[in-house]
């Protein structure tokens, strides 16, 4: 049986490649599409390759951007536009597949497989597709083609911009194992560092450990990792129309000043709980510290109403202590059950309100705990 034709499509620099796209006079200059900085938000979301050439980086603050790179170009966000390219680059995607899976505004996995026939194989695939997005909608885009997902996407990220990397069956070892395991999606900081730590370096590093010290050191997502290093990833690309499970519903602000007081904080939990009915965890962001901290609480019983839902469970909840300062709050119920096609919240597992948690963050929070963005 031949082996599947995956593809995975990037767009290079998405949002400041339809900038440009929309205003030529910033073609070839450095940009970076920015937050807003008076509203908190102030942090680089994607910035063109003169930018990044001069050291400004995806998640920078906008001022370290500025400082990295005199004269850079901040222009704010308009996900209007993004959202219109995005739509019409998968309307060249299904010209090829309708197994089309999104991943983000910006990426997608293809299975082409069965459009072989008609266009060639994969590279040849990818190559027409990287040339419509380029002549019709004035983009560039990177293109990873392999026999399974993971590998799909890795290959994408191997080179940029506008090109295409190819990792066939018989000839992926040699270029897979020797990047760094940090590249493997899934490889998160967190995970990265536990590998490191057990001298796990390389992606060939992972795949060559033994399975059973990975499950033990990260239960089944240890396997997980294990079969992708190995080239083992069978999942499928799903359809278009694919609609994923709900697995939590949320709703969260990054406040636009420092909350000192409970009754600054109750007023902004009571204005989340309204946007979802049955929240159930509450994540406090704390000032002061760039590595950022959170608490969460559970409530142990079903929240009737949003009132009930953004209010303390004790009166000894209410003494956030004068050290405990927030600056972002978030609400998310993370209990489901099936119906039809969809997973919905389910309300017996509602629950999470801000409780415990400013008792805890100002008895455990020193003064410079961190904020959360």
């Amino acid at each position: 049986m031949a082996d599947r034709i995956i593809l995975h499509s990037d767009l290079n620099c998405f949002y400041a490649s339809v900038e440009v796209n929309e205003n030529p006079k910033l073609r070839d200059q450095a940009i970076a599409v920015c937050g807003s900085t008076e509203e908190r938000h102030g942090i680089v979301l994607t910035a063109s390759y003169p930018a990044k050439r001069r050291g400004v980086k995806t998640g920078m603050a906008n001022w370290q951007a500025v400082r990295a790179c005199p004269g850079l170009i901040c222009v704010p966000p308009h996900y209007e536009l993004y959202v219109k390219y995005s739509r019409l680059v998968r309307n060249i995607y299904l010209r090829y597949t309708d197994k089309m899976e999104p991943y983000g505004m910006d990426e997608c996995w293809l299975d082409v497989s069965g459009s072989r026939q008609l266009h060639g194989d994969g590279t040849a695939i990818a190559g027409e597709i990287r040339k419509a997005v380029r002549d019709e909608l004035g983009l560039t885009v990177s293109i990873g083609v392999s026999f399974n997902k993971i590998f799909a996407k890795l290959g994408s990220d191997m080179k940029k911009p506008e090109a295409v990397t190819t990792l066939p069956r018989d000839d992926w070892k040699g270029r897979v194992w020797p990047l760094p395991v940090s590249e493997l999606l899934y490889v998160g900081p967190a995970t990265t560092r536990k590998l490191m730590s057990r001298n796990i370096l390389t992606i060939g590093d992972l795949a060559k450990t033994p399975p059973e010290l990975l499950h033990g050191w990260f239960g089944k997502n240890g396997i997980v990792l294990w079969r992708f290093a190995n080239g083992e990833d069978n999942s499928r690309v799903m359809q278009n129309d694919y609609e994923a499970p709900i697995k939590s519903v949320g709703h969260g602000i990054t406040c636009s000043c420092d909350l000192r007081d409970n009754e600054s904080v109750w007023r902004v939990m009571l204005e989340l709980s309204g946007y979802r009915a049955s929240p159930s965890r509450v994540w406090p962001g704390r000032q002061g510290r760039a590595s950022g901290r959170s608490q969460q609480r559970p409530v142990r019983k079903p929240v009737p109403d949003t009132v009930e839902l953004s209010q303390p469970e004790s009166d000894g909840d209410r003494s956030g202590g004068k050290d405990a300062v927030f600056d972002a709050l978030f609400l998310e119920h993370a209990g489901q059950v099936a119906h039809g096609d969809r997973a919905q919240p389910c309300p017996q597992r509602s629950a999470d309100a801000a409780g415990h948690v400013w008792r805890r963050a100002a008895a455990h929070a020193p003064p410079e705990a961190g904020g959360l963005r």
